[in-house]
């Protein structure tokens, strides 16, 4: 009986011990290659003058009008 409860009590340990490597390993990840950025001499059109008036008339003047336009990066 002595026995099994200093057996329990390492492997307690032991997995306490390995999940703290585990933890700190997993927050230094990093991949092993970045992906390279988009590469092009055109860049995308934004169609501000349409959002423009979709969001006026969806909102009017204020700041619900500048929150639709700035979720479509028109701002």
């Amino acid at each position: 009986m002595q026995k099994l409860k200093y057996t329990f009590a390492a492997a307690i340990m032991a997995i306490g011990a390995s999940g703290t490597n585990v933890a700190n390993a997993a927050d230094t990840y990093k991949p092993a290659f970045k992906p390279a950025p988009a590469q092009s001499l055109v860049k995308p059109v934004r169609y501000c003058a349409a959002w423009y008036r979709e969001c006026r008339i969806r909102w009017g003047y204020g700041w619900r009008f500048r929150r639709c336009m700035a979720i479509r990066n028109c701002i």
